[in-house]
């Protein structure tokens, strides 16, 4: 598939898709083939591998992370238990946010009861 037939097929953002492209073109270019980014050919592997990727950036995982996590995927050897190790790591992370959000919301509800108990008062 081309680059606009994946990007409107999968909805996925064509400046992941170029830049996805042309990694691959100059990991191509590297062992003696050289293709541009814009004629890169999509395969199911690839738009599996882009569908990962855009599960891991909407997660929360940053770009280093996901470039970690992507590589543990392709050595078949403990890498589900190194995958699994930084997911529950994010995981913590997310609960950690979620708990400060939560904290910031019953001060909220405690500043609003104090106005509207003030209001009623008055």
């Amino acid at each position: 598939m081309t680059i606009t037939e994946v990007s409107e097929k999968y909805k996925i953002p064509l400046a992941l898709l170029q830049r996805y492209a042309a990694e691959k073109a100059d990991a191509e270019s590297k062992g003696g083939k050289h293709r541009q980014a814009e004629a890169y050919r999509f395969t199911d592997s690839d738009i599996e591998q882009l569908s990962v990727r855009m599960t891991l950036q909407e997660i929360g995982f940053a770009e280093e992370e996901i470039a970690a996590y992507l590589r543990l995927r392709q050595d078949d050897e403990n890498s589900a238990e190194a995958c699994l190790k930084m997911l529950n790591k994010l995981r913590g992370r997310t609960l950690d946010t979620i708990h400060g959000k939560e904290k910031a919301l019953e001060r909220i509800d405690y500043l609003r009861y104090e106005l509207q108990t003030k209001k009623k008062g008055s």
